[in-house]
Order: structure tokens, then sequence, then C-alpha cells
């Protein structure tokens, strides 16, 4: 008869007193979760194995201050999140910069291209926007396109002024998030833009 598996407090109180058994099993666990996770924001096998060692390592090396009470799953998704957004950020710095230098440092003219590029941009947002929620996509319309405050949208659409911001909100997460699988250089222009 198999043995059911131990629940993840007691594998954290044995991971906690140094046991590799228990940490091999949460990592076994979690592993594919983990990788799915990472795979729906960084579509690359390298980045993605990359981001669950890293993540484990860090549960590994900082074993002692695991919490048994707290959920192990919460935990790790939250780490892996974090660590995602830290290599975002710091890709999409990166490649500003290279962008930036590369612009500042040439003798040739962009304008020709900064106009295809800012127009192609133009037409991205708007068929993303498109295909947002009704209301969601008013507000945002209003407030990106009409120039309208948000007190202004609130009124004007018989909503609270939270719910104005939480409609904006959620849609430039939606735009950066499509936007960043879309293309890297349209994602940059926006976020310098809009962002």
């Amino acid at each position: 008869m198999e043995t059911p598996p131990l629940p993840d407090k007691e594998l954290v109180v044995h991971l906690k007193k140094g046991s590799i058994n228990a940490f091999n099993l949460l990592f076994a666990k979690y592993e594919r979760r983990l990788y799915a996770f990472a795979y729906s924001i960084f579509p690359s096998q390298e980045d993605v194995e990359e981001v669950v060692q890293e993540v484990f390592y860090k549960v590994w090396k900082n074993r002692h201050l695991l919490d048994e009470k707290m959920s192990f799953r919460s935990f790790i998704f939250t780490m892996s999140r974090n660590y995602l957004y830290n290599q975002l950020s710091k890709r999409v710095s990166e490649t500003a910069y290279k962008h930036y230098y590369a612009k500042f440092t040439s003798n040739q003219v962009y304008d020709t291209e900064e106009v295809c590029n800012y127009d192609e941009l133009k037409t991205t947002i708007q068929e993303i926007v498109n295909k947002m929620p009704e209301k969601r996509k008013q507000v945002f319309m209003m407030s990106r396109f009409e120039g309208l405050t948000n007190p202004e949208i609130a009124k004007k659409l018989n909503l609270s002024l939270s719910t104005v911001e939480n409609h904006i909100n959620l849609a430039l997460k939606t735009l950066r998030q499509k936007l960043y699988l879309h293309d890297t250089y349209l994602f940059l222009l926006f976020m310098f833009l809009w962002g």
C-alpha cells in the first residue's frame, strides 16, 4: 500500500531542520506548477528553468525563515512572481537603455520610423482595448484618447472615482502584458508614453 504524501506543513517543518528529502518532495510537487506559471510570463524554456532553480535555491538557503503555519504554495508563488517581475523590470531597463543609446549616438534621422512605430502602437492598443469589457474600454478611451480626468469620467458615467481608477489600472495592466508578448519595442514605447 502506497504511503499518502505528507502535507506541506509537515514537509516545511522537516525542511527547516535541513531535510533534503523534504526539500525534494516539495520540489517535485511544485516544479511543474511553477514552470507553467513562469512560462506564462517568460515564454522561454531557458528563462523559466532559471526562475524555478533560483526560487528553490532561495527556499533552501532561507529554509530556517519559513513559517509552517503559512501556506507554502502561496509563499512559493509569491516568490516566483516577485522574481519574475524583477527580471522583467531589469530587462526592460536594459532594452530601454540600448534603444536610447542607439537613438542619441547615431547621426541618422529616425523621424519617419518613429512616426510609423507610434502609429503601429496606436493601432495595436486600439485592437487590445476593443477586446476589453465594454465599461473598461469606455473608461480607458475617455481617459487616454479624450483626455478627461478621472473625476470627469466618474461624473459622466455615474461611477465612483475608485471604480474609474480600477478600470484604468486593469486596462493598463492588460496592455502592458499583451504588448510585452507582442513586440518588445512597442512595449517600451508604450511604457515611455503611458506606462
